[in-house]
Order: structure tokens, then sequence, then C-alpha cells
């Protein structure tokens, strides 16, 4: 509701407009830019330059996209993929290994997880996440966003499960 206020202290007095900010009723609806804040990004990485996204993008198969873009150090990239995008994750393993990628499986994540140049991806109840850390040689080692993705995972995981 926008609520508009006249200043009359004059004539010609000009208007304001005022946007209430009351919280939307019912459960949150996650976004790639609501899945993880940059404070909890930057906490697992180290860092503190990633700028808080402005909106999420979506994605043509209903998923959304978010960038946290970094100062010069790399961005972080969040992917969120519409429910019931087990067929999908299904078929993750075999796509990696027909591209010639050199990935992982990582256990004790969802209900199953893959992880390739600095990308990790989680099947969790009907949907699926990727996170991604576009490094530079400035930044965090591969051993170390690795380490940092899997504990994000983690917090995302918990989320999409409330």
């Amino acid at each position: 509701m926008i609520l508009t206020a006249l200043l009359a202290a004059a004539p010609g007095a000009a208007t304001v407009n005022l946007q209430e900010r009351a919280a939307p009723p019912g459960p949150v609806t996650l976004t790639a830019c609501t899945l993880l804040t940059a404070d909890e990004i930057e906490a697992a990485l180290g860092r503190a330059d990633l700028a808080t996204p402005r909106r999420a993008i979506t994605l043509p198969n209903g998923g959304t996209d978010c960038r946290f873009f970094g100062q010069g150090l790399g961005d972080v990239r969040v992917l969120l993929d519409p429910p019931n995008a087990n067929e999908d994750f299904a078929l993750r393993g075999k796509i990696l290994k027909d591209e010639g990628a050199t990935y992982q499986p990582v256990e004790g994540l969802g209900s199953g997880a893959y992880y390739w140049d600095d990308r990790l991806q989680v099947f969790v109840g009907k949907r699926t996440f990727t996170l991604w850390v576009n490094r530079t040689d400035k930044t965090e080692s591969a051993g170390k966003v690795r380490e940092a993705l899997i504990a994000l995972a983690k917090k995302a995981i918990e989320k999409l499960r409330r």
C-alpha cells in the first residue's frame, strides 16, 4: 500500500510517497538471493567484499539465479532450481562425466551432492541448488572454497527443509 503525505506548509507543497514496510503474511518464498546472505557467504569464505544483490533473476525453468559481486576478488553465484528437479539431478553425474569434468560426489549433503570446478550442486527434498565461487589468484584456495561451499550448503539445506 502506498501512503501519500501532503506537506501543506506552502502553496504548491511537495507530495512525498511513503511505502509501508510491513512483512508479508505467511512463509517467505526462497529465491537464490534469499537462500544465503552476503554475510553468511563472507563468513564462510573469510571475505568482506561481497555486495548484497539487488534481486534474483528468474530463469526460463522457473528457478532463480543470484550473483554476489566481489570487489575485484571474484563473485559468488547461487542458483536455486524449481521444485521437482530430481530428474535433472539424477543426470548430473552422467552429464559431468560426458563433459569430461573432474567431479566428486559429496556425502552427507541432502539426498546427493557433486563438487567440481569450485561448484557444489546439492539435491534436497524436491529442489536442487548450486553454489559457485569465481575465484581469482587473489582469493581463497580451492580447498578453502570446497570447505566453505559445504558449510554454506548445510545452511541452505536447513532453510529449504523449513
